[in-house]
């Protein structure tokens, strides 16, 4: 499995990626991304080089954002809240995949991201209700910290998301 960042060219097949992941997760009732989001947002992480991607022989095999964090009073019990961290947004692996390991695989390369970015952890938010995620940021290695981030979409739905991170220097 080959990492890298993405460039505009990969458009195509990482909005494909995208479309099949929110299509398993309407199917299987996590109505969290949709037609908008994150679809929207792919060509900026292109054109900022935080799109990252895992290719194999088939094509993009998941793909995530790795962002520079900012450092905001959010009421979370992060470690070090002023300390230097990349922040992991829009994992996404091809669904017939999953459970395979190739999230752990993402999360690997995302930790040696932010850590040649010279970050000293890796942070993330997921939904509380997206269970799987949550198992699978225990499984590799993530401390939930205390707090519920508050995310309003809009003034129809509001998401609740845990903290995450994990020390990568």
């Amino acid at each position: 499995m080959e990492f890298r960042r993405a460039c505009i060219g990969d458009l195509p097949q990482v909005q494909a990626l995208y479309q099949a992941v929110v299509s398993e997760m309407q199917r299987s009732g996590l109505a969290i991304w949709d037609q908008i989001y994150p679809a929207a947002v792919l060509p900026e992480d292109i054109r900022m080089g935080r799109l990252c991607l895992l290719e194999g022989e088939d094509g993009v095999q998941a793909a995530f954002a790795l962002c520079p964090w900012l450092a905001e009073e959010d009421g979370m019990g992060w470690t070090e809240p002023q300390a230097e961290a990349c922040c992991l947004e829009r994992l996404a692996v091809v669904p017939k995949r999953w459970g395979g390991g190739l999230g752990t695989t993402a999360l690997r390369a995302a930790e040696r991201g932010a850590k040649e970015a010279g970050a000293r952890y890796l942070r993330l938010f997921v939904v509380d209700t997206n269970v799987p995620a949550v198992k699978l940021y225990q499984r590799c290695g993530f401390y939930q910290v205390d707090g519920l981030h508050r995310q309003v979409v809009d003034e129809s739905l509001t998401l609740w998301e845990y903290g995450f991170e994990k020390a990568v220097k």
